[in-house]
Formats: structure tokens, sequence, C-alpha cells
């Protein structure tokens, strides 16, 4: 494979500030205030302590005036590590968020961790977790131009396009049975 000019790398958009994890949430909070564009959120992890957190509340915020999209790691989302990850996403649902599970063929993943608003595009090391608000991340903020704003649509396209829904609804109804059980036997345990 041939390696690509110095100068074809540059085609894409101009950097227009470097940030930290903490930083990265509250630029992503305020560029959902009032959206304009579709907003298109890429992530391995997504998981806040709290259901009124910023981010969540941003993005429900915003998707009553915008498309929004979410492309989640689906084994992450399912079976990962990160806490309440899938009840996470559901709120999300819950809010009028497009949320997908994205399956990477073989052992890949949905490892990109991005959200573009029009042609403003965050990029860099931090998930959309609590967590990276406190950790050391780097990210950036890039204003796209038309070049980079295609590069990223043709990105980000054929992610949304390997999705497996049905796994999400189903983990979901589990998961809200399963909640539903454990009301129930505490309300029963007293009779």
């Amino acid at each position: 494979m041939a390696q690509p000019d110095f100068a074809d790398c540059l085609i894409g958009g101009t950097v227009k500030r470097l940030l930290t994890g903490g930083q990265t949430h509250v630029l992503a909070a305020a560029l959902l205030s009032n959206p304009k564009d579709d907003v298109c959120l890429t992530c391995f992890t997504f998981g806040e302590d709290e259901p009124s957190v910023p981010l969540i509340t941003a993005l429900g915020r915003a998707a009553k005036c915008a498309r929004v999209q979410v492309l989640a790691d689906e084994r992450e989302s399912l079976t990962g590590k990160t806490k309440r990850q899938a009840h996470c996403l559901f709120n999300l649902v819950q809010l009028g968020v497009q949320v997908e599970l994205v399956k990477k063929p073989g052992a890949g993943q949905q490892h990109s961790k991005t959200m573009r608003i029009g042609h403003t595009l965050i990029l860099g090391s931090a998930n959309w977790t609590s967590n990276s608000r406190k950790s050391y991340e780097m990210d950036l903020c890039v204003e796209l131009d038309d070049q980079g704003q295609k590069w990223y649509q043709t990105k980000t396209k054929p992610i949304s396009g390997d999705v497996d829904n049905l796994k999400f609804e189903a983990a979901l109804l589990d998961m809200n049975t399963n909640l539903s059980d454990t009301k129930t036997d505490h309300n029963t345990k007293g009779t």
C-alpha cells in the first residue's frame, strides 16, 4: 500500500482547539444546546453515573431540533465493563436519540470517539463517560472543510450500515424485565 503524500494528509479542516477530557464534555454539551445541523456521535464506551448529567441531557435536548445519531460498539454496549452502558443508551433512545449498535466483522471494534455537528468535529482519546471527564485525555476540535465533511461521512456511513439493533432491543427488554423482577422481589419480601 502506497504511503499518502503529506499534502493529502492536510486535507480536511483546521484544528481550532486542544482539549482535556473535561473540556471535551463541556464543549460537546454547549454545541448540543441548539444544533442547526445533524449530530453524529461515535463511541466505544458511553456511560454516565447519573441519568441527568449534562451530556445525556444535551443529546436529548438536541434530538428535539435535529437528527441525533449515536453509533456505539455492540460488544461493549451489551457485555462490556462500562457500568450501565446499555441503560444509558436506552435513556438516549427514550429522549429521541437514534442509537445504533455497531458490530465490526471479525475481532474489530467501533473504537472511535467523535462528535460531529455540521462542520465542527470533536475527536480524540476521551470516551463519552464520566471517568473520561476526570482522566488525562487529549482531544481536538476541528472545523471541517467540505472535503473533511465528506471524509467523515464516508467513514461513518459503513459503520452505521453494520448494526444489529434487534440484539440491543432484546437486551433492553431483558434488562427492564430484570429491573421489574427486582422491584417485585423487594415489594414481596415483606409479605
